[in-house]
């Protein structure tokens, strides 16, 4: 009987042990089932099979991975969903002492679709996701960019502005950076974005705070613009044409072809827009006790041309590793005529003087790149990947500027800037994973660039009538920069804690040197840049996360330059070599909640500090001419809170409410005179998506910006509507397009600047509406695809 009773003992033991010590769970994967693409962010949910009772939930990580671990045993179920697509629930789960650990199939998510009378109704994804480091936008959904370029798709979404320009800036700042598929682009952040054609993109990613592992370069942080790819075998393409009022016209062509493990791209766009508008300025300077007026009205009118040709290969050498190279050339060109009538008057005197004022100028410069990039995952799931990019850009730009008085002209300036510029680019990437939910990543960067620029200005002598140079505005500058970088972060998931620690280290090494100043200034400097990111699933509806990271903006070639050139009739530019880079210290902390199949609602409040910022201010040289130059003015520190609702009101009407309000501070002075600014200021936008038919959709949006402060005055505020229409025909091989920007005509630019001895007033306003129609025609199998070589999401080196 003891023997008995001792063997009951010590099997119940072997089986408590054996209970507690196993740890039961639930693991899986969550694709597409139409691109067989992994699902990032997809709810997955368990319950009870007894009650149907809630029991845990999570969304799925960048790998579209999840595991519910932690588990009793017991009998479960598990529900799947994504926005827009239909759930899929998975029964007869048994967790048990001999079945422990539970891993499923592949879970597909089909797209959802509805009827309603005869009126077919596709649920709409959401415009913008969010994940860990980063928002993704749907570029698809947006209506009224369709026909437009990167530009017009971000001037609806959470975190981003554009003016009636289409100059982008991201949280307020335009020094951000643009990458295409995971690169930075060859071309300034605003002249990329207006030269990308919104129907190639698969998805624009906004990382307002990067890791350690992106470059430290950018205050406002990262654009990464993703495009499309051919997925399926053979031949396909897209062939979009467009056309508008203002002068405006355009295409571009997208064709693939996929053989087995070969894949072919060629590529090609062109864009003219114009912009043309009205301009009125007023400004008063005071010197020696004498007060002149220079006020000016007429008419603007900017154009801008833009192409490029793109043509790759990539082979994948194995089911794990690829190689690709890629060669692109493009040219851009803006050409700005302005036609003013301008009056100076002494307010002192009384004395009055008139003249039409005729400015144009042009900036134009093709561009050449070779890519090469290799890809290799291992069997033990280490992954390596490699580039080396280089590009060469030259440059031009020339400014014509007369004045006449009853058709007779009695001043006349010219001036040229030229010169070529290169930068070769190879990293080096390496992950180790560690376990199931932990990896290492390191880096390295060497980035080489180099330009030289010259400038030269002419005056008009009018009783000769020829031109003479002006040596004191004569420059012959060269440029060189050398950035080394390594970085290191580890990620890891506990429970239901998602986390990432990085350090990135980038020595800087940059000179820049004038011949005929005889002057040769450099830097050498080594900086560290820390991030950290935490992220907590409370549930399959809650999350929050804390990031934080350390950023630099080192000033451009020619903020550094030491030379004074005219940018207008009546601003001169002068660099200052002795321009420090910005430092900025970025903290977000953010709440997304999840409606179940209706939305999302996310809330971030966030704080920058910024050291050493650069400003562009303006001092009068005499009563017509002031002098721009950027300066290092002091410190600033904003603190915001960004919240963002995409909710499905209706089966045919969705609605994304997005709010940025935000209270600046800025600390510093120039020439012993205080720049001490601050302000509270927000912004608006409200984007509506309707499904009118299965194959008919609309886009209304409205957007509203409050006045903001600048060093030196402030810009007011800004209100817009837009509008969007598409048709899809032939089994939506066929889509009609129409866009309309600015439909009420309320947009213009205002803004007031004052300092020691003037003040300066100034309204721009475009003609409206924009119109632009658009037709667009797909080739067979044309289907979007993140390439190989940004999976992870397109963010590193």
């Amino acid at each position: 009987m003891k023997r008995i009773f001792t063997f009951f003992i010590i099997s119940n033991l072997f089986v408590i042990s054996a209970l507690a010590q196993s740890n039961f769970s639930i693991s899986g994967i969550v694709k597409d089932n139409d691109t067989k693409q992994v699902m990032e962010y997809a709810t997955v949910s368990l319950y009870n099979t007894s009650d149907s009772s809630l029991v845990t939930g999570l969304v799925t990580n960048l790998e579209g991975k999840f595991t519910l671990d932690n588990l009793k045993p017991g009998n479960y179920y598990v529900d799947v969903s994504f926005i827009g697509f239909k759930s899929k629930k998975i029964g007869n789960l048994v967790l048990s002492p001999s079945n422990p650990k539970i891993v499923l199939p592949v879970t597909y998510l089909g797209a959802d679709a509805d009827v309603i009378g005869e009126v077919e109704v596709t649920a709409i994804k959401q415009s913008v996701k969010y994940e860990l480091d980063k928002k993704v936008v749907d570029v698809d959904k947006n209506i009224a960019a369709s026909s437009g370029t990167a530009a017009d798709v971000l001037a609806t979404v959470p975190s981003v502005q554009t003016d009636i320009d289409g100059n982008v800036s991201l949280r307020g700042s335009s020094n951000f950076k643009v990458f295409i598929n995971g690169r930075p682009s060859v071309l300034d952040a605003n002249d990329a974005l207006q030269q990308i054609p919104a129907s190639t993109i698969e998805n624009i990613e906004i990382i307002t705070n990067p890791s350690a592992k992106y470059d430290a370069e950018g205050t406002g942080g990262i654009i990464n613009i993703i495009t499309k790819k051919q997925k399926l075998e053979g031949f396909s393409g897209i062939i979009n044409v467009r056309g508008g009022i203002w002068d405006t016209y355009g295409g571009d062509a997208t064709l693939s072809y996929k053989k087995k493990r070969f894949t072919f791209l060629l590529s090609g766009n062109y864009n003219h827009m114009g912009h043309p508008g009205t301009y009125e300025s007023v400004m008063n300077t005071t010197l020696n006790d004498t007060t002149v007026s220079t006020i000016n009205n007429g008419s603007k009118k900017r154009s801008f041309t833009r192409y490029n040709i793109n043509a790759g290969i990539e082979y994948d050498i194995t089911d794990n590793s690829f190689i690709g190279v890629s060669y692109r050339y493009g040219a851009f060109k803006m050409l700005s005529n302005d036609e003013l009538d301008y009056q100076f008057i002494n307010r002192t005197t009384g004395e009055e003087e008139s003249f039409t004022n005729y400015n144009e100028s042009l900036r134009k410069g093709p561009f050449h790149e070779f890519a090469l990039n290799y890809g290799n995952t291992f069997k033990n799931k280490h992954e390596l990947k490699a580039g080396v990019n280089y590009n060469f850009r030259n440059f031009l730009e020339q400014i014509d500027n007369k004045r006449e008085d009853n058709d007779e002209l009695i001043f006349n300036t010219k001036s040229e800037e030229k010169g070529p510029s290169s930068r070769l680019r190879i990293n080096i990437d390496y992950t180790a994973p560690v376990g199931e939910n932990s990896k290492f990543e390191f880096g390295f960067l060497q980035e080489l660039s180099k330009g030289q620029d010259e400038n030269i200005a002419y005056i008009l002598d009018v009783n000769t009538n020829e031109f003479t140079e002006q040596n004191q505005f004569y420059s012959d500058l060269k440029n060189s920069k050398d950035i080394r970088a390594f970085y290191g972060t580890f990620s890891s998931k506990w429970k239901k804690l998602s986390y990432q620690i990085g350090v990135r280290s980038e020595h800087t090494n940059r000179t820049i040197e004038s011949k005929n100043l005889n002057t040769t200034y450099k830097v050498k400097r080594l900086d560290l840049f820390p991030s950290t990111y935490f992220s907590y699933q409370f549930n399959d509806k809650h999350q929050m996360f804390l990031n934080y990271s350390k950023r630099i903006n080192r000033p451009r070639p020619w903020y550094l330059e030491p030379n004074v050139i005219y940018s207008d009739a009546n601003t001169l530019w002068g660099g200052n070599p002795d321009l420090l880079p910005e430092y900025i210290h970025s903290v977000e902390l953010g709440w997304l909640y999840t409606f179940s199949k209706k939305g999302t609602w996310s809330n971030e409040v966030y704080f920058r500090n910024e050291q050493n910022v650069i400003s562009f201010i303006r001092l009068p040289v005499d009563y017509q001419l002031t002098l721009q130059r950027p300066e290092n003015v002091g410190v600033s520190n904003s603190v915001g809170l960004e919240s963002s609702l995409s909710y499905l009101l209706l089966k045919w009407w969705n609605t994304d409410l997005m709010a940025n309000l935000f209270y600046f501070n800025l600390k510093g002075s120039y020439q012993n005179i205080s720049y001490d600014r601050s302000s509270f200021s927000y912004n608006f936008r409200w984007n509506n998506y309707f499904t009118i038919k299965k194959n008919t959709k609309f886009q209304f949006n409205a957007s509203y910006s409050s006045p903001i402060v600048t060093a030196q005055g402030k810009d007011k505020y800004i209100l817009s509507f837009d509008a969007g229409f598409r048709q899809s025909l032939l089994n939506k091989q066929l889509e009609i397009g129409l866009q309309g920007r600015n439909i009420f005509g309320t947009v213009k630019r205002q803004s007031i600047n004052s300092g020691p001895n003037f003040d300066y007033s100034r309204v721009n306003k475009p003609k409206a509406p924009s119109i632009i129609l658009s037709l667009s025609y797909k080739i067979n199998n044309y289907k979007a695809k993140k390439p190989t070589f940004t999976d992870d999401g397109g963010g590193e080196f």
